[in-house]
């Protein structure tokens, strides 16, 4: 199902809808230091960055200050991605690397005024008791570490069948229980359009029951992983949902441009108009 073009009353309606700019996935065409400034000249307000560790700080924060963007959510390192690693958290072994780079990043946050990130699981199967348990302690551990400085740390289920295989956080219900039995307030739920419709759940259904839960969103459609309105998922739809449900965090724009990245935000117009140069 495609995109429907927005009328001049959805956009009126919508205005509380903010986007960000996932500069991992977004204007690829540059080194990763000039994605910032392209998100603000594209007319973002906030950017997210999956793999921040590369940027320099110091200059990261001078950038967002100087284009008055937001930096709005990063991930905590994964580990040793082209040797396979997908995160730390669950890995029994690795309890104390996870928790150096918990603290990594929150000092990266900090620097930078983020207020979010994602604590990467790893590899293990939900049935792995060890994991389990090692997954609920760093956790805690890490919400205790980031609560200090008003961030919150997020957990996202992540599809198996394209993208992830073997990722140990794989459905909402797995996600819900985790922060039900974890209760710490700074834990909440990243909720992926994107990934949920992959693993065969339908995001506007989902996102009514998860909508209590929910830190963060972020969309792609599905399958492809593009630009809204390149499949299958009824974004109109799901964006009345979380403009009605009074939703006031960010959404971010986490796809693969089927083209130009200034080709893919042409749906995104009404929500970036009034900052586009």
């Amino acid at each position: 199902m495609g995109y429907r073009p927005l009328s001049a009353a959805d956009i009126e309606r919508r205005m509380t809808i903010r986007l960000s700019a996932s500069i991992s996935m977004l204007f690829d065409e540059l080194p990763l230091e000039d994605r910032i400034p392209a998100a603000a000249r594209a007319g973002f307000a906030g950017v997210e960055c999956a793999f921040p560790y590369a940027l320099d700080p110091v200059l990261a924060r001078e950038q967002l200050d100087r284009h008055g963007l937001e930096m709005v959510l990063i991930n905590s390192p994964a580990g040793d991605w082209a040797k396979g690693d997908r995160g730390l958290a669950v890995l029994p072994a690795l309890a104390g690397e996870f928790r150096r780079s918990a603290q990594q990043a929150v000092d990266l946050a900090r620097a930078t005024n983020c207020k979010s990130i994602h604590a990467i699981a790893g590899l293990a199967e939900p049935e792995d008791g060890a994991a389990t348990q090692t997954y609920v302690e760093n956790l805690r551990y890490f919400a205790d570490l980031a609560a200090g400085d008003g961030i919150a740390v997020l957990i996202e289920p992540v599809n198996t069948r394209i993208d992830m295989p073997g990722y140990y956080l794989r459905g909402l219900e797995q996600a819900q229980r985790l922060i039900a039995d974890i209760e710490a307030p700074n834990l909440r739920l990243l909720f992926d359009a994107y990934h949920i419709r992959a693993m065969d759940e339908e995001p506007c259904a989902a996102f009514e029951i998860a909508a209590p839960l929910i830190g963060h969103i972020q969309i792609a459609d599905y399958p492809g992983r593009h630009e809204p309105g390149t499949g299958r998922i009824d974004y109109d739809t799901l964006f009345r949902k979380i403009d009605a449900r009074g939703y006031q965090g960010w959404i971010g724009c986490e796809y693969r441009p089927s083209h130009s990245t200034s080709d893919s935000l042409r749906w995104a117009k009404p929500f970036l108009s009034g900052r586009m140069e």
